[in-house]
């Protein structure tokens, strides 16, 4: 439920941006974004509400000052995830 909310909350904002996603691209987003988390559904939902956050029109690897009030577990998924330290 909450991995759907995030997805929401992402094609909102693209509505609100004037930027809305097409059934493909929107199929394109998800698979990007579960290849950039490796099927997390943590990270999935961070790489998410991250792009939110800063009106983006995609999904980005996080960099390592995104996650720094994230939790020591989600910290350690990015940490192996992306080699981040």
């Amino acid at each position: 439920p909450e991995l759907i909310a995030a997805y929401k909350d992402y094609i909102l904002m693209r509505e609100n941006i004037n930027a809305p996603l097409s059934p493909l691209s929107l199929k394109k987003l998800i698979d990007r974004t579960k290849r950039l988390s490796h099927n997390n559904i943590r990270i999935e939902k961070l790489l998410l509400e991250t792009a939110v956050i800063n009106n983006w029109k995609n999904v980005y690897p996080p960099r390592e000052s995104e996650f720094e009030n994230a939790s020591d577990e989600i910290k350690r998924d990015l940490q192996n995830f992306f080699g981040l330290e």
